[in-house]
C-alpha cells in the first residue's frame, strides 16, 4: 500500500510540474506582450549575472503582490520554467481553487502563525529542490506585505545547508494593492540578488 501512495504522489507530482511548465511556458510572452503593448510597462530583469542553472530556491521579498507569482516566472529566462511556489492551505478554499493553484505550480504547504513550516513541508519543498524544482517562497505564502524574519529558517536555511543556491528575488514599480495606483506606463524589475551564504545575509538582502 505504502509503494502504491508512493507511487501514486510521483505520478501526481509530474502532471502537476508539467502542467505549470505548460501553463507558464503559455502565458510567458503574452504576459510581456501585455505589459509592454497594453499597460505600456518594461519589465527588467536585473541581476540575470546571479541566476544559476543548478536546483535554485527562489526567495522573493517582500510579497508587494499577487502579481508576483505571474511577474517574476515571466522575467526570468524561459528554460528555467517552471517556477514552483509555495501557497498556504488557508487559500485552498475548495477542490476547484485548489486544483487551479496547483495546476500552475502551487505546492500546499501549512504554515505556523509564526510564520514556520510543518517539519513535513520542508523535506516537500526540499525534495522538489533536489528534483531539480525551482522555487518561490513568499514570506507568508499568500497575504501581502510579509517580511522574511528567524521564523523562516527552517526552510531557506535547509535549502543552504544541503547546498541548493538560495536567490533573493525581489520586485521593483509594482504598486501596493491598497494605494490602488495605476501601473501603466511604469517600468517593472525583478531584482536577483547574489546568492546568499548563509541564513543571516537575507536579513539585509532588501534594504
Amino acid at each position: 500500500m505504502e509503494n502504491n501512495q508512493t507511487t501514486w504522489s510521483r505520478v501526481r507530482e509530474g502532471f502537476y510540474s508539467f502542467s505549470s511548465w505548460l501553463l507558464q511556458n503559455l502565458v510567458y510572452y503574452p504576459t510581456r506582450l501585455y505589459l509592454k503593448y497594453v499597460k505600456r510597462c518594461r519589465l527588467d530583469l536585473v541581476g540575470k549575472a546571479h541566476v544559476s542553472d543548478g536546483p535554485v530556491v527562489f526567495v522573493a521579498a517582500p510579497h508587494l503582490s499577487h502579481l508576483d507569482v505571474v511577474l517574476v516566472p515571466c522575467a526570468i529566462p524561459r528554460g528555467m520554467l517552471p517556477l514552483r511556489w509555495l501557497a498556504d492551505e488557508k487559500i485552498y478554499t475548495g477542490p476547484l481553487k485548489g486544483l487551479w493553484l496547483r495546476l500552475w505550480g502551487a505546492i500546499k504547504v501549512k504554515r505556523h502563525p509564526d510564520g514556520g513550516f510543518e517539519p513535513e513541508d520542508v523535506e516537500q519543498v526540499l525534495g522538489h529542490a533536489a528534483a531539480g524544482k525551482r522555487i518561490g517562497i513568499f514570506p507568508e505564502c499568500c497575504l501581502v506585505g510579509g517580511r522574511f524574519s528567524g521564523t523562516h529558517r527552517d526552510v531557506i536555511g535547509g535549502a543552504l545547508e544541503r547546498g541548493f543556491t538560495v536567490i533573493p528575488v525581489s520586485l521593483s514599480g509594482v504598486p501596493l494593492p491598497e494605494t490602488r495606483m495605476s501601473w501603466d506606463g511604469k517600468p517593472l524589475q525583478v531584482v536577483v540578488a547574489p546568492p546568499l551564504r548563509e541564513y543571516a545575509e537575507l536579513m539585509n538582502a532588501f534594504v
